[in-house]
């Protein structure tokens, strides 16, 4: 009796612990509707993209994305203290070993990185983090299946260049966040 009352104390243990581990998915859902945050979901539906006009590589890569998913923090003067610690909250999350580095940058008081889950040439999740220290942070997660770089990269240069008709409404929420940024 007493081995069974072990194994049902060490399996709740190992169940506790492993939901004690901060995520950034986590960390979505719990900051999702707090003040100060704005987060918005984009399937790859919201692209009317026409997938005739793509090459075999660009159309590999567009259907290896499923969704974004877009979190943003709005600084303000009253909460700086808030902005600070979900900065570093976030920042920790990131250090964990399963995210793999791609990019770094550092302009003036704008800092970001782009990061990665998977191996290199099939990449589950891109992540971005973006700060500038006197207006907020984003975080905006690429989410797919065996996502290779040099395609996406590929893939976002072409929807760049050409005239991609865009379902408006979820990005001009991404927009306005980023215009009450500016202000």
């Amino acid at each position: 009796m007493k081995i069974i009352q072990l194994i049902i104390v060490a399996v709740s243990l190992i169940f506790l612990s492993c939901n004690q581990t901060p995520s950034l998915d986590k960390y979505y859902v719990t900051h999702q509707e707090k003040q100060g945050f704005m987060t918005i979901d984009v399937p790859t539906s919201i692209l009317e993209l026409n997938t005739n006009s793509l090459t075999e590589t660009q159309k590999k890569a567009y259907q290896s994305v499923s969704k974004l998913n877009f979190l943003g923090f709005k600084k303000s003067e009253s909460d700086a203290a808030t902005f600070t610690s979900e900065k570093q909250n976030v920042i920790a999350i990131l250090k964990d070993s399963k995210y793999q580095e791609l990019i770094r940058f550092n302009v003036d008081d704008k800092q970001g990185m782009i990061k990665y889950t998977g191996t290199p040439n099939n990449i589950d999740e891109f992540v971005f983090f973006a700060v500038v220290e006197s207006e907020g942070f984003i975080i905006t997660r690429i989410l797919g299946n065996d996502m290779n770089p040099q395609n996406i990269f590929e893939l976002l240069r072409t929807l760049k260049e050409d005239n991609i008709n865009i379902n408006a409404d979820e990005l001009k929420k991404i927009a306005t966040f980023f215009d009450t940024i500016k202000k």
